[in-house]
């Protein structure tokens, strides 16, 4: 646990449905109090009132890549284990190599299982 901090349990308002903290906000970044002042318990409105309201829209994202977007090859990095990372790095390694260009290629061939094997061959 991250000192400073305490878990809040969630509380479940049916009536609210499934709205976001988005539109529980004003767009001059104020808390709209009226959406939702009483349908909550006190204790739960101060929290609220301590927190500063988010000033971004709300949006639904693909946490496994840097730039929240979706895509295959995150979701296949995600899949065998492959850390961001680690493919970086090893992407960074073969970029800066010094030696010669069919040497880097070679290393770059190597790195994405590209090699031609005589198995593969026949």
């Amino acid at each position: 646990m991250i000192q400073g901090l305490q878990f809040v349990p969630p509380v479940l308002v049916p009536s609210l449905g499934n709205v976001s903290v988005a539109e529980m906000t004003l767009p001059g970044g104020e808390w709209n109090w009226q959406a939702f002042e009483t349908l909550l318990p006190c204790d739960v409105l101060l929290r609220i009132a301590a927190a500063k309201a988010p000033c971004i829209s709300d949006y639904v994202g693909w946490e496994c890549n840097v730039d929240s977007r979706f895509s295959v090859r995150s979701a296949y990095m995600v899949r065998w284990g492959i850390s961001i990372d680690q493919s970086s790095n090893i992407w960074t390694v073969i970029h800066k190599f010094q030696g010669l260009p069919p040497i880097k290629v070679f290393l770059w061939l190597v790195c994405r299982n590209k090699l031609m094997a005589n198995a593969k061959r026949v």
